[in-house]
């Protein structure tokens, strides 16, 4: 996922653009461009599509990977090299094993299969719920606009 917004471009705009009524306009992800209307009111709709990144596939593979006794354990945080060492190696085999030729094939055959309302991708980060916030207090009598008389 992108999370630095681009460097804007050096020299002039490669291509400029007027739109009619019902056209639409493709931008590819992270290009540059500036919308401004030429005449009356103009209504600019973004519409942002989610697609399937190398972590998503990585959050599958780690789902498919849970019954494995190497990922269920803690990890060695507190051991030793050489038991570091070995529990890395055994990650390192069992992730390799589940990244086969065909991984990418299976991995969008099982998007393609899922019902688009049932469940997003999973998300790239998480942020931490927002806390609501606290509503009128209990002396609260709503007035007019204005304020409370």
């Amino acid at each position: 996922m992108d999370v630095e917004a681009p460097a804007k471009p050096d020299g002039p705009p490669l291509a400029e653009v007027v739109l009619q009524a019902v056209d639409m306009l493709y931008v590819p992800r992270g290009w540059w461009h500036a919308v401004a209307a030429t005449l009356g009111r103009s209504l600019h709709l973004t519409c942002g599509l989610t697609p399937a990144i190398g972590q998503h596939l990585m959050v599958g593979l780690a789902g498919q990977l849970l019954h494995s006794p190497t990922l269920r354990a803690n990890v060695p945080t507190v051991a030793g090299p050489a038991e570091r060492t070995a529990y890395a190696e055994q990650l390192r085999k069992e992730v390799s094993e589940a990244l086969h030729p065909h991984v990418v094939s299976e991995f969008a055959a099982s998007l393609d299969a899922r019902d688009p309302g049932a469940r997003p991708l999973p998300p790239v980060h998480r942020r931490r719920p927002r806390r609501p916030r606290p509503g009128p207090g209990p002396h609260h009598r709503p007035g007019r606009a204005g304020g409370n008389r």
